[in-house]
């Protein structure tokens, strides 16, 4: 009889599947109410009553997601009851900490419902699918067990994904943070050399005048001082 059990549940999860397959909204809504009320029957038989009691639910919550969007309602106002309901599923069902699991999984699913930012929507993921697969693995449902491993493994190479994005981009700007170094390294290195030939010349200037050779070698040596003095004190105005 527990094969039966079993089968039933794999049901449960080709339904899942299916729903992830489709393209319109309202069958997608459909095959996910399918997938919430055979697991529902597949938990019930395995005597995991919160499991069950928390599958059907989630059917409730679909449909007032469903009615949320098309009229609009305050998200807040929508919430409040599944909250509540999960919570009170937490108290009747309540047998050891294992049982709590799949509320905490459900609440941690209604996340998405009030973040649009894609990392807290896959974190929250993770979350729900980790619970839900602690609390298959106690009740023995094979079928749990290997839908929410698919998902979560999903949801994590999602999150994976990301991060290698990110740690890309920061790869990225690290690489141009070096290379405005190396070009800074480069023209320090330049402004250097013509330092040194500035000074070099001046000293050829200074040579050529006291050898007599006035006139337009004064004159560069003095715009050449008047250069190297504003250069002087600019640096020193930077520091």
């Amino acid at each position: 009889m527990n094969i039966f059990y079993q089968l039933i549940g794999f049901g449960a999860l080709i339904a899942m599947g299916l729903s992830y397959w489709q393209n319109d909204k309202r069958t997608i809504l459909l095959w996910q109410v399918v997938a919430n009320l055979i697991f529902a029957i597949h938990y019930t038989l395995l005597h995991a009553y919160s499991g069950a009691l928390c599958s059907f639910f989630q059917i409730v919550v679909l449909l007032l997601f469903l009615l949320q969007e098309k009229f609009n309602w305050s998200k807040l106002v929508t919430a409040i009851p599944i909250v509540a309901v999960f919570l009170l599923i937490a108290v009747v069902t309540y047998e050891t900490p294992v049982t709590v699991l799949p509320i905490v999984a459900s609440l941690a699913a209604l996340l998405p419902f009030f973040q649009s930012r894609r990392r807290v929507i896959q974190v929250a993921g993770i979350a729900s699918g980790l619970s839900w697969l602690v609390y298959v693995i106690a009740v023995r449902s094979y079928s749990g067990m290997v839908t929410e491993s698919v998902l979560t493994i999903i949801t994590a190479a999602s999150v994976v994904g990301g991060l290698g994005v990110l740690g890309g981009a920061v790869a990225h700007v690290v690489r141009i943070v070096q290379r405005d170094k190396r070009q800074s390294a480069a023209i320090k290195a330049m402004q250097e050399e013509q330092t040194i030939i500035c000074y070099g010349l001046r000293g050829a200037l200074q040579g050529l005048i006291e050898s007599g050779c006035n006139g337009p070698c004064k004159d560069a040596l003095g715009k050449l001082d008047k250069h190297l003095n504003q250069k002087a004190h600019t640096s020193s105005t930077e520091v």
